[in-house]
């Protein structure tokens, strides 16, 4: 069940999103029956199950699952264990997906807070969720926020990554695209102003 686990993921990342959902179902489905609903390898399936499914777009499934799965680490390995905060993260995300940016934005500052605490400022996960907070940010049209988070994130992505890593490459366009917003809605301010005369 671990193997297929792992080859339903590799094939999700190659773009076989429809056969790495089906084989997700089926791991989650049979490591529930055989090893129970709340046990870590399960949740685990749970947790890439909501996760792919978020990744195709059907953010209401991956929300209801992610709840679920939350619930059940907090309770089972602690609210402060990496794999309960990646699951806070991935609700955040798909959260985000279904338009609810201001409870997407709470979850992802308590999650940065929280892997800053357990994982260090500058561990790859921690730069995940502030680039995530960023993003739903710049969803609610908190533009200012994000294209500061995002430069900082950034900055710290190159350093402790690298320039070509693909998430400093994922957050460089997701700056680029939070600095554009940015001066489009600096320009409908300064149109939208009355003229003095």
């Amino acid at each position: 069940m671990t193997s297929r686990n792992h080859l339903a993921n590799a094939l999700f990342g190659m773009g076989e999103t429809v056969e790495a959902i089906l084989l997700l179902r089926q791991t989650l489905e049979d490591r529930s029956r055989v090893l129970g609903p709340a046990h870590p390898d399960t949740l685990i399936s749970r947790h890439d199950l909501a996760c792919a499914l978020d990744g195709t777009g059907q953010h209401a499934e991956a929300v209801s699952l992610l709840r679920h799965t939350l619930a059940d680490r907090a309770r089972v390995l602690g609210v402060m264990h990496p794999h309960t905060l990646a699951s806070r993260d991935s609700l955040g995300l798909a959260l985000d997906g279904t338009g609810e940016h201001a409870e997407a934005v709470r979850l992802h500052r308590q999650t940065v807070d929280d892997r800053i605490r357990v994982l260090g400022l500058n561990h790859p996960d921690t730069l995940t969720s502030r680039h995530n907070l960023a993003s739903a940010l710049a969803g609610m049209g908190e533009q200012d926020e994000a294209v500061r988070l995002l430069r900082q994130t950034l900055a710290d992505r190159d350093r402790v990554l690298g320039p070509e890593h693909p998430h400093t490459l994922r957050t460089r366009d997701e700056l680029e695209t939070a600095s554009a917003a940015w001066r489009a809605a600096r320009r409908r301010q300064t149109w939208l102003r009355p003229s003095r005369r």
